[in-house]
């Protein structure tokens, strides 16, 4: 099945300062597979030097303990090219959307 790490939080206002945020692994059907506190700086997931949102998908799929070939989908927070490569090499799938910036020069 494809697994989605996601942020869980009720929103109330736009600049919430309070609050349960948690990142989370789940079934297409919405099980809770995994899932870790957002603690800033001190959110214990594995560093493995691809920034904060890899590490939190190969966290997460370490924690439940993701079998090789299995997929994992998650937003543009999360996906970078380092990540795919990465997780390509343990095996296991990622579909991810990737944001550009578009660069016009003018002369």
């Amino acid at each position: 099945g494809i697994l989605a790490p996601t942020l869980i939080g009720r929103r109330l206002e736009r600049n919430l300062r309070y609050g349960f945020k948690v990142w989370c692994m789940a079934s297409p059907t919405g099980e809770l597979l995994a899932c870790q506190p957002y603690a800033g700086a001190k959110t214990l997931l594995p560093d493995i030097g691809l920034g904060q949102g890899p590490n939190v998908v190969h966290g997460l799929a370490v924690q439940y303990g993701l079998s090789p070939g299995s997929k994992v989908s998650c937003n543009n927070l999360f996906t970078s090219f380092d990540l795919l490569d990465y997780m390509g090499d343990k095996e296991w799938g990622v579909m991810g959307k990737l944001l550009f910036d578009l660069i016009i020069i003018l002369e």
